[in-house]
């Protein structure tokens, strides 16, 4: 990528086997190496249905976005 040009990450956090994985977050700590973080913008999907996912037990977060991730190469 030529210096000035631009990258947006479209990446959402992970739930698995009762577990939250934070793959937005590690990704913008990973590429703010070599990129500059300049903006986030959460894409909210507000046609998605929320589902009542683990009643009776466990709470699961029905996921309604994502992150977009916007990082400009400034060297």
């Amino acid at each position: 990528m030529k210096v000035g040009g631009y990258l947006v990450v479209v990446t959402n956090n992970v739930f698995s086997e009762g577990r939250l994985y934070p793959l937005a977050f590690e990704t913008l700590t990973s590429l703010a190496k070599t990129w500059v973080p300049k903006d986030e913008r959460v894409w909210l999907h507000d046609d998605k249905r929320l589902l009542p996912l683990g009643i009776y037990n466990a709470w699961v977060g029905n996921h309604s976005h994502q992150y977009c991730l916007i990082f400009r190469k400034e060297s």
